[in-house]
């Protein structure tokens, strides 16, 4: 769950790229330390790989379900 939450790459504060020097700027390169995913590595092992795929179950469907009430909303008729 933390990995979820806070998973963010704390050298690029998940933005993928290396900052310039001294200033508030990306630059061109990839982050070194993900790689350009902003993430941080994903841990390994089966508990967490069964959790990643619940997880992203359930954000599929709370989707699906805001979906629909959103376009039941929006329907102009």
């Amino acid at each position: 769950m933390a990995w979820r939450l806070y998973g963010v790459c704390q050298p690029c504060s998940g933005r993928g790229y290396q900052l310039i020097l001294g200033t508030p700027m990306l630059s061109n390169d990839l982050c070194k330390h993900c790689l350009g995913t902003g993430k941080v590595p994903l841990p390994r092992g089966e508990g967490h790989t069964w959790l990643v795929g619940e997880i992203d179950q359930l954000i599929a469907r709370a989707a699906g379900v805001m979906m629909k009430k959103l376009a039941a909303e929006m329907d102009l008729d």
